[in-house]
């Protein structure tokens, strides 16, 4: 039997942190952080194939943690997640190298489909215009 997935969600909400794991659970080995900081502190000893983080989180934001996460690592697929702002967080992550974006509240369905599609395609989805690859055509 392969092994399971390894993903490391991020995020300060330990709501979202245990909706994220009750959601992955089955299908991936879940690893959480609360903050940039522990993450990354953590990826420095573990192995993961996915990285799905909040965007808007005190201290570190999602996209310095990227940032971080980038120098040390071109291919770690990151999944940005991020509530509602008018569309804001989703601009700001078209203009980064993150694997997607999942606008809060999602579907327990979107979520599974587009991490499966982010790491069927190795350590990134296809490009798009956005940079976000394919699956930013989702419907959240």
């Amino acid at each position: 039997m392969p092994r399971k997935k390894r993903v490391l969600v991020v995020d300060d909400d330990i709501g979202i942190l245990a909706l994220l794991r009750a959601i992955l659970k089955k299908d991936f080995e879940v690893t959480e952080a609360r903050t940039a900081d522990s993450a990354l502190e953590m990826l420095e000893h573990e192995a993961v194939d996915l990285v799905i983080s909040d965007m808007k989180m005190p201290g570190m934001s999602g996209l310095e943690f990227l940032h971080e996460v980038r120098e040390w690592d071109m291919e770690l697929p990151v999944i940005f997640v991020s509530g509602r702002d008018g569309g804001k967080s989703k601009d700001t992550a078209a203009g980064t190298d993150a694997s997607a974006f999942i606008q809060k509240p999602f579907k327990k369905e979107t979520l599974l489909k587009t991490v499966r599609q982010v790491l069927s395609n190795g350590h990134s989805a296809a490009p798009s215009a956005n940079g976000l690859g394919d699956i930013e055509n989702l419907e959240y």
